[in-house]
């Protein structure tokens, strides 16, 4: 009998952890708000996915033309038993990983206008027959990292940056 209790305990707590991660992320017609950050969007441009932790991926409503889901992505982190973890600290973590794969285009801190800080890297890598071209930024504030970042094709990248900014630049931390 105490088996089973324990059993079914173990079973409650996995199952209520997994429907309070759920519901972590709040959208209404143009804003994602979570305990952590907020960003803002067009609904109706985007198809949204929730991921685990806080994340979410925006795939672009477009007609792709060259089998690239064009996205806008959020993953965030939990850093917090990293005590010295800072953002410069995490952002050198980040481009080393990325270095591996990739070619570095852009790569420095950004003092962003009365917000918070965040460090940006451009980068991109053969994907085919195209190359495929990422703007993220990089943020850090209270032992959490997050990643947002636009995902591309090389081609259609100065266009989707230039619709993309205003969401990118919405991104505040909470």
């Amino acid at each position: 009998m105490k088996l089973h209790k324990s059993i079914f305990l173990l079973l409650f707590l996995f199952i209520s952890r997994f429907c309070f991660a759920q519901k972590a992320i709040e959208i209404d017609e143009n804003k994602i708000t979570t305990p952590l950050y907020e960003v803002s969007f067009n609904k109706s441009s985007f198809d949204f996915y929730n991921q685990s932790n806080y994340g979410f991926i925006l795939f672009y409503k477009l007609e792709n033309d060259d089998d690239f889901l064009d996205c806008l992505r959020l993953s965030v982190e939990n850093l917090e038993k990293y005590k010295t973890m800072d953002l410069m600290y995490y952002a050198s973590l980040v481009e080393y990983v990325i270095r591996e794969d990739f070619k570095i285009i852009e790569s420095r801190k950004v003092e962003n206008q009365g917000k918070t800080s965040y460090f940006l890297l451009v980068y991109e890598k053969p994907l085919g027959k195209k190359n495929l071209k990422i703007h993220h930024r990089i943020y850090f504030n209270n032992g959490f990292g997050f990643n947002f970042s636009l995902r591309t094709v090389t081609n259609k990248f100065d266009k989707l940056y230039s619709d993309s900014e205003e969401i990118l630049n919405s991104f505040q931390l909470r």
